[in-house]
């Protein structure tokens, strides 16, 4: 089916056309219960991604760079009616590898990433701190997946569950609690979720695949399934902490944010 268009008529907005992927099969236009208003920009510079918001949207942590020289980037901003301005590399996280993907807890003190530093294939890394304009300490594998490729991935807010794109399909894995290692992953997403981010009550998934998708679940217990289109354009979405909105890429790698429709 790869090439195939699909026109995804998204809530209120129109359709918009887009190219179907393999994992796209399946994909439906969002219903109105995942609606979500028109974008709004949060940083207008361009050329950054994998954006990730504190849990009172003041703090961003990004990506800039190119292949093999993504570095991770932090801004703030005084209010969140306020632009990101370019903000900075965090200066204790940088290598001649590449960091991307970062995902913070609710405390903003735990930085989850992916790096591929230490010439291994990409891994799941993390780097703590005592409070926000602190510097982190310095990065270490996660403990427990140190053998697990990580495309992309997630932390809950509070910092005892991950999830990871490893190639081929979601995971999941806890554990009981900061100190402990990770306990052996299970599947919750039979396909690629690239990118992933899940809500804090772990019943939605919003993830890249030619735009960004959102999956739902009942349960905690279940896989995620029927696959939506919400963003034709965007990218590397994250939901904000205070599930009412997501924060994506746009083309030209400005940062928006999608509300929920009231």
């Amino acid at each position: 089916m790869r090439g195939t268009l699909l026109v995804g008529c998204l809530f209120a907005g129109g359709c918009d056309v887009v190219f179907r992927l393999d994992n796209l099969r399946d994909a439906a236009p969002d219903s109105s219960e995942g609606c979500f208003q028109p974008r709004k920009l949060v940083q207008s510079v361009g050329g950054s991604h994998d954006p990730t918001l504190s849990e009172d949207g003041l703090e961003l942590f990004f990506v800039r760079g190119g292949v093999g020289t993504y570095d991770i980037w932090r801004a703030e901003r005084a209010t969140t009616a306020d632009e990101f301005p370019m903000g900075t590399p965090v200066a204790e996280l940088l290598t001649t590898s590449e960091e991307t993907d970062p995902a913070l807890t609710a405390d903003g003190k735990t930085l989850v990433f992916k790096s591929n530093r230490n010439s291994q294939p990409n891994r799941a890394w993390t780097a703590t701190r005592s409070g926000r304009g602190l510097p982190f300490g310095a990065a270490t594998p996660v403990a427990g997946l140190t053998s697990m490729d990580v495309v992309g991935l997630d932390i809950s807010l509070d910092g005892l569950t991950i999830y990871f794109d490893d190639f081929a399909k979601l995971n999941v894995a806890t554990r009981p609690a900061l100190t402990a290692a990770f306990e052996t992953p299970r599947m919750v997403a039979i396909d690629r979720t690239q990118y992933p981010s899940v809500s804090p009550d772990g019943l939605e998934l919003i993830y890249s695949a030619g735009g960004v998708l959102r999956r739902t679940r009942a349960s905690t217990d279940e896989p995620f399934e029927n696959p939506m289109v919400i963003d034709s354009g965007g990218s590397d979405a994250d939901i904000a902490p205070d599930n009412t909105r997501f924060v994506m890429a746009g083309g030209g790698g400005e940062i928006y944010e999608r509300e929920r429709c009231p």
